[in-house]
């Protein structure tokens, strides 16, 4: 295996653009699956596939669904215009939310498939299995981990592990506005369906019986609006009590001075990680 070199391969896979990211003359190495954050695509994995690979790693890197090569319309035009199923003011954000926690729940399926995909290619130990994400993929990775027993370690970068609670403060937040009061409230029917669907697939109690105690670093920005850093202050507390025995398989970064963006520490931290806990 030379790391100094390595290979990106391009495919389509059950329908599922990916990147495989690995070093020259791969074999049975650990791997990372890796998603991006809304309106982005597989290639923004490019930097921190890169250091992988060096460190002996390898990424899978794929487009979430509607995004990158089977890039939807909708998300395309996602500030711009509302959609016709749209229900709720444009100005709120709700929709695009919701449509977000949809694509969320799909593209962590896309994962799973992944996941059984590789477990018999000779580059890859499916056994040392890490999962990353960076914003809406890190919501994506939350799932992950709470459903295939396999992962053995996770990175989040300026994510949430509840689309649940994640939903109903916006929904709060929103409502608290006047403007909007009337508009939301005609489509409370829906929006109760919606509370019931994203309560289904939140993978906050899953999480703590599959997945934890197992190595979790959680990566936030202080400056964060989008995904404040108090819902990882908050999770990082919550999780504590599990992790007693092993304190240090549980870290928590806030990045000072920093927004909704993902910056070239916060790869090297999750290079780090991975290559300690994989």
């Amino acid at each position: 295996m030379d790391t100094r070199q390595r290979i990106i391969q391009s495919d389509i896979l059950y329908g599922i653009p990916t990147l495989t990211i690995y070093p020259k003359g791969a074999e049975n190495l650990p791997v990372v699956f890796y998603v991006h954050g809304l309106a982005s695509n597989k290639r923004s994995g490019i930097e921190l596939g890169d250091m992988l690979a060096e460190a002996g790693i390898c990424m899978v890197a794929i487009d979430a669904a509607m995004h990158g090569e089977r890039l939807d319309e909708r998300i395309r035009t996602a500030w711009d215009q509302p959609s016709p199923e749209d229900i709720y003011p444009f100005e709120s954000g709700l929709d695009r939310l919701f449509r977000m926690f949809q694509i969320v729940d799909q593209t962590a399926r896309d994962m799973e498939t992944l996941i059984n995909h590789f477990s018999t290619d000779q580059r890859m130990n499916i056994q040392r299995l890490g999962v990353c994400g960076s914003s809406m993929g890190g919501f994506a990775a939350f799932l992950v981990a709470a459903r295939v027993s396999l992962v053995k370690s996770m990175v989040s970068f300026i994510a949430h592990i509840s689309p649940y609670e994640f939903w109903q403060d916006a929904l709060l937040k929103a409502t608290s506005q006047p403007k909007w009061q009337e508009a939301i409230k005609k489509s409370e029917a829906e929006t109760q369906k919606r509370l019931e669907y994203l309560e289904q697939i939140d993978p906050s109690q899953r999480f703590t019986k599959i997945f934890v105690p197992k190595p979790l670093l959680l990566v936030a920005a202080a400056l964060d609006t989008d995904v404040p850093s108090l819902y990882n202050l908050q999770l990082y507390k919550r999780l504590q009590p599990f992790y007693t025995a092993q304190s240090e398989h549980l870290c928590l970064r806030v990045y000072p001075g920093i927004t909704h963006r993902v910056v070239g520490g916060m790869r090297e931290e999750a290079r780090n990680w991975f290559l300690q806990y994989l």
